[in-house]
Parts: structure tokens; sequence; C-alpha cells
């Protein structure tokens, strides 16, 4: 089922309708066809003088009157200092025939401490069924270091698990803490040939423009 139109406010009443964009590109035509369901954005203009609300509420009514959702916290309200570097790993993370608990521990443990020396502040996970004990633990060993967040296992009701969806979400958490976002499996590292990390990388190629 495709939501066409939503209804947001925020806890301080303001109420606006939203416009929508399927996360999906081309494949938004494949899913409307099958009438399968699939992810969209909302976007909500604020207006002038508004301040950011911490909180919003959703309605599929279509109108300022009908049920509303859940409050749905607004991340990184305020534009604090950004650390240079931050990663968002590319899927959640999901145990299958090749890939156990251990596997994916160890894979963890690897890149984290690569990109942890490539300069990397932080570093925004998805876990979809991963036992939370064997995160735990890393988690401990990188004190600050690991944004974990509890995502739905969505292979097998989205195209490609719903990969779209979870790297828009990364962006958004992350465009106002980081200055760079770096997209990463676990098993693949940008490495710099010519600099010791990325924020020498980074350095060079900001002198040679935006277009280096």
């Amino acid at each position: 089922m495709f939501l066409n139109e939503l209804t947001i406010k925020s806890t301080a009443s303001s109420c606006t309708k939203t416009t929508v964009q399927s996360v999906l590109g081309i494949w938004f035509i494949l899913h409307s066809l099958l009438q399968m369901s699939g992810p969209e954005s909302y976007f909500c203009t604020m207006r002038s003088g508004e301040r950011i609300p911490t909180h919003v509420l959703l309605s599929g009514s279509g109108v300022c009157g009908g049920e509303w959702s859940s409050p749905i916290p607004v991340w990184n309200r305020e534009i604090g200092e950004r650390d240079s570097i931050g990663v968002c790993v590319m899927g959640a993370l999901f145990t299958g025939a090749e890939l156990t608990n251990e596997k994916i521990f160890d894979l963890m443990v690897d890149f984290l401490a690569m990109v942890k020396v490539l300069g990397a502040k932080i570093v925004t996970i998805y876990n979809a069924n991963v036992r939370y004990e064997l995160l735990e633990q890393i988690m401990k060993l990188y004190p600050g270091f690991i944004d974990m967040i509890q995502w739905e296992n969505l292979y097998g009701k989205l195209h490609y698990g719903g990969q779209r969806v979870l790297l828009n979400d990364c962006l958004y958490r992350n465009m106002r803490r980081v200055k760079y976002v770096v997209f990463s499996d676990l098993d693949e590292v940008i490495y710099p040939v010519s600099s010791n990390n990325w924020i020498d990388m980074l350095n060079i190629l900001e002198k040679k423009g935006k277009y280096a």
C-alpha cells in the first residue's frame, strides 16, 4: 500500500501536509505495477521563523484532525561542531546461511579497527538480527565510536533488503554531526593510495577544489 499523502505535525500543534518522493527510483514503477509496498521519503516545509520541533507525528488521513502516530523524534536539530568523517555501513547486519553471528563479529572487529585508523570519528551500524550480546562486546571496545541502531529485517520484503531506506536514514542522521560520510560494506574499505588516512586525503582534495 502506498500512502500518497501524509499529514505531519509537531508537538507544538503545527500541522502541514507533506510531499512524497519514492526512495526506489526506477524500481518504483515495478513496485507500483505489482502493487507492492515500497519505501518513500516524506518532506515537510516549515513556516518562516518556526523552530525545529523535537518530535513529529504522522497521519495517513490527509487532514489535521485525523488519528496520529506515536511521537517520532527529530534527530540532529542543532548544528554543532562537526567531526570530519563518519561511516555508514551499507546494509543491516543479518545472519544467513553463510553469515553466522561469529563471522559477522569477526568482520566488524577488523572493519572498525581499520576505519578508526583511517580517521573515522563515528560509525553508524544497523542491526537486523545479530545477537545483541555480541554487538555489545564490540561497543565496549569502542565506546562512543559506534552508533548502533536496531533495524527491521527487510530482506525478502523490499528490494535488496530496503538498502536505500537505510542509506537515506544514515545520511540524514549524520548530515549535521560529520562533514563527510563514507558508505562502505563490512568487507571493503576505501584505502587512500598517496595519503596515510582519509583526513589527509580529503585535505589534499579540498585544496584541489570540489571537483578533484
